[in-house]
């Protein structure tokens, strides 16, 4: 009866191939008029965008950038127009730049290797692979890339990770910056780099570093940058006798040369009109001192708000209340006393930097097993980790030494040694152990909480499944002084020991 039933809704349910649709559809009746129909085809338009983002809750967030609607429903006039054409370039026409973003940063953290592609997957990947086999798939240059690839000892699934991120977690900002960092090798702009440089370095309150790059990028709204962003004004400065540029506005206007002539002489020199404020700006940053520099920016600063206030029809200070104001700000900025949390900060390194001097590896109570771990990278992906093993007494139960090779960083070559240490206690039938290294980035992870992809992340999940294995572990960091005899045993594994 049961083989009846199941054949029976086999046949009913198992489609037969057919090939000719329209012999069944014209029998469905049509619900959809033509004009419903081209309305639905009609290509997205900015309108329908704008009203799907004002119909948004204000604190909901349309993706991952981290902004709620309420930045985009405040700021539409300003990022409205970019934020449109970006949705419609995907709904009208497939395109998602950031996609090629994602190309250059996710690969596969490879696990148990089930559900990774080897030639259609992007991956990269240590621990023990067969040398043998890699080298006769991949060229030589790939192969040494997988060979390094770390390989976790518990088997996880495959999965992806952010190769931008320490954390292997994908984040706006990182992506951010692997797009700005490919931008610049292209942007005009980087042959300026010097002059962004003294800017950010600058001693200068943030708002006026700011205004200083704006200025040099041609972004502040002067007459002639609101003019050709189609804003109906007079071009002309408030002095009338030249067009208001960044340059006319910040150097060259003639009511600025008292300002020039007693608290910067060298500025209100011949300037050739036809130069960019960069330029100039860029010639002068070169000849200057960093003082000089500074004093330029604030008075700079000070000019310009002194222009909006008179543009506004409000009451604008005298030249010279605007230059001993500027000295007074440089005077404060350079000559404040120093910071009692400084201080304080200064006192509780000085005690850190005893402690390590004075560093004495310190006996486990009763009972109790300490295994010190470290590493010691050389150049080209080589090292060693040593492990010791010792009692409340001090008394060396075991030791261990194993040279590693391609090994891509010191964490992971660190990572390493802690689960060799662990694996020593293991096969010691130790059951309450203290696991001590100088690692603290390891040890951090360890004990950290956060989600994390990266290969480290991965064999740091290994270290925490390998101390189930006993009763008690305590994983704690020590300075370098403290645990002498496990570096001395990495650095003899890395310069004697053959594997």
């Amino acid at each position: 009866m049961g083989d009846i039933a199941i054949n029976y809704f086999q046949e009913l349910f198992t489609t037969c191939g057919p090939t000719d649709y329209e012999s069944v559809t014209r029998y469905v009746p049509k619900k959809l008029t033509d004009e419903l129909i081209e309305t639905l085809d009609a290509p997205f338009t900015m309108d329908e965008v704008k009203e799907a983002c004002f119909g948004m809750h204000p604190t909901k967030a349309p993706g991952t950038d981290g902004f709620p609607s309420l930045f985009y429903q405040k700021y539409w006039d300003t990022v409205g127009e970019d934020i449109a054409r970006m949705a419609l370039d995907f709904l009208n026409n497939g395109m998602l730049p950031g996609r090629e973003v994602l190309k250059l940063g996710l690969i596969r953290r490879i696990g148990d290797g089930n559900s990774t592609g080897v030639f259609t997957d992007p991956w990269d990947g240590g621990g023990q692979w067969d040398i043998e086999k890699v080298n006769e798939v991949f060229e030589p240059l790939v192969a040494e890339a997988v060979i390094k690839i770390p390989l976790s000892r518990s088997n996880p699934k495959d999965s992806w990770m952010w190769r931008f991120n320490a954390n292997g977690l994908f984040s706006v900002k990182s992506a951010y910056k692997v797009v700005h960092n490919s931008y610049s090798r292209t942007n005009t702009w980087t042959r300026y780099s010097s002059v962004w440089k003294k800017i950010w370095k600058g001693n200068l309150p943030p708002k006026i570093r700011s205004f200083c790059w704006r200025a040099c990028r041609g972004i502040l709204p002067t007459c002639i940058n609101l003019k050709n962003r189609g804003v109906d004004v007079d071009t002309r400065c408030l002095c009338g006798l030249d067009d208001e540029d960044t340059c006319h506005a910040l150097v060259a206007c003639p009511v600025l040369k008292p300002l020039w002539d007693n608290y910067m002489p060298d500025v209100g020199g011949p300037i050739n009109t036809n130069v960019a404020f960069v330029e100039w700006f860029s010639n002068n940053v070169q000849r200057w001192s960093c003082k000089q520099m500074e004093i330029y920016g604030i008075l700079a600063y000070k000019v310009w708000n002194r222009r909006n206030k008179i543009r506004l029809n409000e009451r604008a200070e005298e030249f010279n209340y605007i230059g001993e104001e500027a000295k007074k700000l440089w005077v404060t900025l350079n000559e404040a006393p120093p910071n009692m949390n400084d201080t304080t900060e200064g006192t509780r390194r000085d005690d850190r930097n005893r402690a390590i001097r004075d560093g004495k590896w310190e006996a486990p109570m009763w009972r109790e097993m300490k295994v010190n771990v470290d590493a010691s990278l050389l150049e080209q992906g080589k090292g060693g980790i040593g492990c010791v093993v010792r009692n409340f007494q001090g008394r060396c139960l075991a030791a261990f030494a194993k040279r590693m090779k391609n090994i891509e960083s010191a964490e992971l070559l660190e990572a390493f040694a802690f689960l060799e240490g662990l694996e020593l206690a293991k096969n010691l039938r130790c059951d309450n152990i203290i696991l001590e290294g100088d690692a603290k980035k390891v040890v951090d992870l360890i004990h950290g909480s956060s989600q994390n992809l990266s290969h480290l992340g991965m064999l740091v999940d290994d270290i925490r499944k390998g101390m189930k294995n006993f009763s008690r572990v305590k994983v704690q960091w020590v300075p370098r002084n403290s645990n002498a005899v496990a570096d001395r045993i990495a650095n003899f594994a890395c310069t004697v020991l053959v594997l």
